[in-house]
């Protein structure tokens, strides 16, 4: 055979001309027929077991399973049609070969893994397994670091911690983001500065570039006190016994007495339609001193005329509304809700009235009338006299008023703020007298306190007020209203060994699900149990301090505080980071004032 090749491009070879050349013993025998080569072989029987056999080792019919058998779902997917047959174990064996299940290349990377096992993120450490070497088996490296002006203390808030007063995120692409500024700006700091990881401090010294260690408390956080009895820092922590509450916007008007009242009900109240009720109030949560309950009313006292507050009403109103049916025969139910305001048993106003359907098929319907749907009525001190009495009363109109069941249930209240807030000071005898345990022998996690100011309604929860802060105590200014939320962390003492986080929190007039014992107390469970078998003297629920970490761009927490004689600007970078990022601090503060961002 000779083979010509005419051109080669790429390195890739073109055939253009084949030519064959055939040397036959006895040309005379020739005749005009076709004539196809084949290789030499010198065994002609032994070809299709041969290297020349293209067709070698080509599947026509897969191999059958010496044990698993074909389950026959052809008429359906709940019993297999030869059921009987795989019982017996004579059915037709799946077509799967046995090496499935028994190859190492097969059952490596389905049933058995190939594993790899490290300790740590990014770190190989003695008793790895399976690693490359000594490399670890992940790594997760940050992708940005801070550029911070300088390191505050967040002491006593936090104790032996610190905030990086963040500029600037720097990423590896050479972006720089800054804090509230640039979208997801929150995110990338959380991001970078992750709970429980090293970070390292980059400041410039006249020895050159130093950077310790710290680890990070929280990322894209603050933190804000919310109430708290300490002042002066640990170890040497003093306490107050009382603590008070203001507006956090300012009044003029100075009070010092409280008039507000919460009014709740038990048993449920039936109502007529179309008829003009008086809500029933049967207890006085708080303010019993202006319950009149044979009125159902509030009472205005002599105090309230005298200081000129205003006296805001807000009731929470919750209705069960239920279809009578006759012969099975539905219908729809067209419903109208007003709750109003009397004084003196005059009518002075009315809040907004809500409507709503039970259409065909829908026998009752449980109506919650609160803060949204009822927004306050505020009257001020010259619509009201010493002894007038404020009541609620409601009316519904329906389009089938003879069949429909209208009742008023046990949740509903009758709530009389004030503004000003009132003054009077929370009072503690010293040992556990504002907070407390109900049951520390079965829940050691639960405290609660039944003070009258802590939990009262005009106080608890209202985004108008907060606590007041305790002079010479070193905390920032409490900023944020006087609440519990979940998440919100106490310490006791001082000291960071005894704080718990907020699990659950229930207000004072809460019933629902989780809360162990009776309403009237605000509850608090906490993440894990608090040390009850210490003394008094070591561990006082009213040593405590209420915090909370908010979300904020611009600072994260550390442990520890910013080296010793050290002066921003600080680039702080997570401990492991993209090889991008691997720089000086000068190459930062070069990059930065080439970009203009800093001079």
């Amino acid at each position: 055979w000779h083979i010509q090749l005419s051109s080669n491009i790429n390195n890739a070879a073109i055939i253009d001309t084949v030519e064959f050349s055939t040397y036959i013993n006895n040309p005379s025998n020739i005749s005009n027929t076709n004539i196809f080569l084949i290789p030499f072989i010198n065994d002609i029987s032994n070809f299709y077991n041969s290297d020349f056999n293209p067709i070698i080792n080509n599947v026509l019919v897969d191999r059958l399973n010496t044990i698993y058998q074909d389950v026959d779902y052809s008429t359906g997917i709940t019993t297999p049609t030869n059921f009987a047959l795989l019982i017996s174990g004579s059915a037709l064996k799946a077509a799967v070969q046995d090496s499935n299940y028994s190859s190492k290349r097969v059952t490596l990377p389905r049933y058995e893994g190939s594993k790899s096992t490290s300790q740590h993120l990014n770190v190989w450490t003695p008793g790895d397994k399976g690693t490359y070497g000594k490399l670890p088996t992940v790594e997760s490296l940050k992708n940005a670091v801070a550029y911070c002006d300088n390191i505050s203390g967040w002491t006593p808030e936090r104790m032996n911690a610190s905030g990086l007063l963040i500029k600037y995120l720097i990423k590896s692409d050479g972006t720089v983001v800054t804090p509230n500024t640039t979208p997801n700006s929150l995110a990338d700091n959380k991001g970078i500065f992750e709970t429980g990881e090293n970070v390292e401090i980059q400041f410039k010294t006249a020895g050159g570039q130093i950077s310790p260690i710290r680890k990070v408390i929280r990322g894209g956080s603050r933190i804000e006190p919310i109430l708290y009895s300490q002042f002066e820092s640990a170890p040497n922590s003093q306490w107050n016994t009382t603590m008070s509450f203001t507006d956090i916007i300012p009044s003029n008007t100075e009070i010092t007495d409280n008039y507000t009242a919460t009014f709740t009900k038990s048993p449920p109240q039936l109502i007529l339609a179309n008829t003009l009720t008086k809500i029933t109030f049967d207890n006085a949560l708080f303010g019993s001193l202006y319950f009149d309950n044979v009125d159902d009313s509030y009472v205005v006292p002599i105090e309230a005329v005298n200081d000129g507050v205003n006296l805001i009403f807000q009731p929470s109103v919750e209705i069960n509304i239920s279809k009578i049916i006759f012969d099975n025969k539905d219908y729809d139910l067209n419903i109208d809700v007003t709750v109003k305001l009397f004084k003196n048993g005059s009518f002075i106003g009315s809040y907004p009235t809500k409507d709503t359907t039970l259409l065909d098929g829908t026998p009752s319907i449980i109506l919650n009338l609160s803060d949204s749907t009822l927004p306050p009525i505020t009257l001020p001190p010259s619509s009201y006299n010493t002894g007038d009495k404020f009541s609620l009363h409601i009316e519904f109109t329906s389009n089938q008023p003879a069949l429909t069941i209208f009742g008023v249930t046990e949740n509903t209240q009758f709530n009389i703020t004030q503004y000003p807030i009132f003054t009077s000071p929370i009072t503690s005898s010293g040992v556990n007298s504002i907070w407390g345990w109900p049951d520390k022998t079965n829940y050691p996690n639960i405290i609660t306190s039944s003070n009258p100011t802590l939990g009262n309604p005009e106080i608890y929860g209202n985004p108008n007020v907060r606590a007041v802060d305790i002079t010479g105590s070193g905390f920032n200014t409490i900023q944020l209203p006087w609440s519990i939320e979940y998440g919100d962390e106490f310490r006791f003492e001082g000291r960071e060994d005894f704080t718990y986080q907020v699990g659950k929190v229930f207000k004072p007039s809460d019933s629902g699900s989780g809360r162990l014992f009776q309403t009237g107390s605000i509850e608090v469970h906490f993440n894990n149990p608090l040390p009850v078998s210490a003394s008094s003297s070591t561990f006082n629920l009213d040593h405590f301090l209420i915090r909370r970490y908010v979300d904020d761009a611009t600072t994260a927490i550390i442990e520890g505080f910013k080296p010793t004689n050290s002066n921003g600007p600080y680039i702080i970078k997570p401990e492991f980071v993209v090889p991008e990022l691997d720089k000086s601090i000068d190459e930062f503060i070069l990059d930065l004032t080439q970009k203009g961002l800093i001079t």
